[in-house]
């Protein structure tokens, strides 16, 4: 009996959709529907993710040892020149914007599996159980970030961990609402129907024939986030609640260079730009993830 001729077989045939697949993905690339700015945002946040871990040794000098006089000016010794203590701002900078770029992938990858779960078993359950997780998904939707975060803090003390928490709790139900929402309508597709057809348990409908096709886009919807993670973890940090002095954090140092604003403006300009930067380049290249897509 051929494979199509078996049950299995027929089931097999339409059980997974097409996909676009990593070499789609590679072929969208070549032949340019990625725009110019969005290709080049790609190649830099590659570059950026690789570098980012070897910061410490990338530095030129230690982030909280003493490098030279206070606030002096950008030159060839301190590219970005000096902080108030004598810090080298340009060693401070990338060790912070390490932190600040690892920090707001945590936040991400814990939102995407704790909502993809969520998501799942909601979209896939239905009744009961959908509704109680949806107002579970609203009501955590409504708290916001900073309050949070001084709940946290207060808690268990400031620190980059802690601010860690307070953001990833908030941002877990926006990835929950966007599987919940694909598995509904992945449910009602022909290779899923066939899967039931074939005797498949619940759970493997669920992982195998359902999640990957919902998943695509919450990975897309999280690579848009990552530049808004970035500026919220940064505001946690300039209002305080992040890691104390002297640990390099871009929010804290950018809050503690307004007070040298007029006389040292590179103290809070510096890390202001980088992350601005940063942030500008993860929008960017979250675009052209979408527009490989679609």
């Amino acid at each position: 009996m051929s494979r199509l001729a078996s049950p299995s077989g027929a089931v097999d045939a339409v059980l997974t959709p097409p996909g676009r697949g990593i070499r789609g993905f590679a072929s969208s690339f070549r032949r340019r529907r990625v725009g110019i700015p969005e290709r080049v945002a790609l190649v830099a946040i590659v570059i950026i993710t690789v570098a980012l871990p070897f910061a410490p040794l990338l530095a030129p000098y230690g982030s909280t040892a003493v490098a030279g006089a206070p606030f002096t000016p950008p030159g060839i010794d301190h590219l970005l020149g000096t902080d108030s203590q004598g810090r080298d701002v340009f060693s401070r900078v990338l060790v912070g914007l390490g932190a600040s770029w690892f920090g707001a992938i945590a936040v991400i990858a814990f939102g995407v599996v704790l909502g993809s779960i969520i998501g799942l078993i909601a979209g896939f359950a239905g009744g009961i159980v959908d509704t109680v997780l949806m107002r579970l998904t609203d009501a955590a939707l409504a708290l916001p970030a900073t309050l949070v975060a001084l709940v946290v803090v207060a808690a268990l003390g400031p620190s980059l961990q802690n601010t860690l928490i307070a953001v990833a709790v908030t941002w877990w139900p926006w990835y929950a609402r966007i599987v919940r929402g694909q598995t509904r309508a992945i449910m009602t597709m022909p290779h899923v129907d066939a899967a039931r057809l074939g005797g498949f348990s619940r759970t493997r409908i669920a992982l195998v024939h359902v999640l990957p096709g919902s998943i695509g886009t919450v990975l897309i919807a999280a690579s848009l986030d990552v530049g808004a993670v970035l500026l919220v973890l940064a505001t946690l940090s300039f209002i305080g609640l992040g890691s104390p002095s002297p640990a390099a954090e871009i929010g804290s140092m950018t809050a503690d260079g307004l007070t040298y604003l007029l006389t040292a403006p590179w103290v809070a300009l510096a890390p202001a730009t980088a992350l601005f930067v940063l942030a500008l380049l993860a929008n960017f290249a979250g675009d052209g993830l979408r527009e490989l897509a679609e």
